[in-house]
């Protein structure tokens, strides 16, 4: 039996799908030049994931919020932090490749479980998902940019789940 989905939970959703193309987004197009990753690099459409309230507050859900600190809308998680538990999911999932630079700082890279999911062409798509994934983030800020950007990432993370035998 399938749970009905929870409304309260679909704006983090949105917010992971959206960050999740946008790096993959970032990774795929720089390939393979390693990447590092703040807040900034992924550009407005992060931003708009973003809030500052003006004073303290606490949300509906009860989390509280101070006034001054940015936030990702509906939390009370910093962008930067938000950003690395992505990546850190990510990376755990087998996606990308963290490094260190001559600098001391992490520095990313697709691996090529994640290129071999991008290069494929799933049932019912014409393109590749990179393909897909490149064009759902050039519409990131329309509701059907919205929709598209969570079917790619869906079928990237199904892909991965599945190991992605291939087919």
């Amino acid at each position: 039996m399938e749970r009905p989905a929870d409304p309260a939970h679909e704006p983090h959703i949105e917010a992971f799908n959206l960050t999740v193309a946008l790096v993959f987004n970032h990774l795929y197009i720089n390939f393979p030049i390693r990447q590092w990753f703040t807040a900034g690099t992924l550009g407005d459409a992060f931003k708009e994931l973003c809030e500052t309230p003006d004073q303290d507050l606490v949300l509906p859900s009860g989390i509280p919020q101070e006034a001054g600190v940015t936030y990702i809308r509906g939390s009370n998680v910093p962008p930067s932090r938000y950003l690395q538990e992505i990546l850190r999911w990510l990376e755990i999932n087998g996606l990308h490749f963290r490094d260190t630079d001559s600098d001391g700082d992490d520095v990313f890279q697709m691996t090529s479980k994640a290129l071999t999911i991008l290069g494929k062409s799933p049932d019912g798509i014409s393109g590749n998902l990179g393909n897909s994934l490149t064009n759902a983030v050039g519409a990131a800020g329309a509701e059907a940019g919205k929709a598209a950007i969570g079917e790619v990432v869906g079928q990237i993370i199904g892909a991965a789940a599945r190991g992605f035998a291939g087919g």
